[in-house]
């Protein structure tokens, strides 16, 4: 069995990981629209616009008002974003808890595809941010999981070595690209499989 040393680095995910999202609810502003979350989980997956707001490379504002002329919607940015914040729900029961454990074993950091708008709540309404040493959201370091880039950043600026960090998430294509660079990786959704896998690993 290998041996855990306090300058491991374990690096999680945030939504779906520590923190609840409203995946199973149709934002109030696209309601009325006939949209549904398929409609909007497909779009996101493909659209470049998406991806530069995760990247940090559009404005909240740029991006409303694309996702507005994308549905042809009748709400405006600022209802739009509103709507937008409110995906993001409340960690998950136990999530700090889980951390200070994590930390007598190692360093804690986050790693986590998100955006400007969804980063406001989670640093003003979540109280979870303190629990890590290190914060690399996607739109601070400018690119996004899976990408090679993602990984290579965090393992650089920390500095650590791949087998020397334990990488937790809830999409397989994380996984599959943590493990891809030699990091130890765990596919996990919500507190009890995260605790579950963290005392395995």
């Amino acid at each position: 069995m290998r041996s855990k040393k306090k300058t491991d680095w374990f690096i999680l995910d945030l939504g779906g990981v520590l923190v609840r999202l409203r995946q199973t609810e149709t934002p109030p502003a696209l309601k009325n629209s006939g949209v549904n979350n398929e409609d909007l989980a497909d779009w996101w997956k493909h659209s470049s616009l998406a991806e530069k707001f995760e990247c940090g490379l559009c404005s909240p504002e740029k991006f409303a008002e694309g996702v507005i002329d994308h549905f042809r919607l009748d709400s405006g940015p600022e209802e739009l974003l509103a709507a937008f914040q409110n995906y993001v729900a409340a960690p998950y029961p136990g999530a700090r808890r889980l951390l200070t454990m994590m930390r007598r074993h190692g360093r804690t950091a986050c790693l986590s595809n998100t955006n400007q708008s969804h980063w406001q709540v989670i640093e003003e309404q979540m109280e979870i941010l303190d629990c890590f040493d290190r914060l690399f959201p996607s739109h601070w370091i400018h690119c996004r999981k899976p990408s090679t880039r993602a990984f290579q950043t965090v393992l650089e600026e920390l500095p650590a070595e791949p087998e020397n960090v334990i990488f937790f998430d809830d999409l397989q294509e994380n996984i599959d690209a943590a493990r891809g660079l030699g990091i130890r990786s765990a596919r996990v959704q919500g507190i009890d499989e995260l605790k579950a896998a963290f005392e395995s690993l």
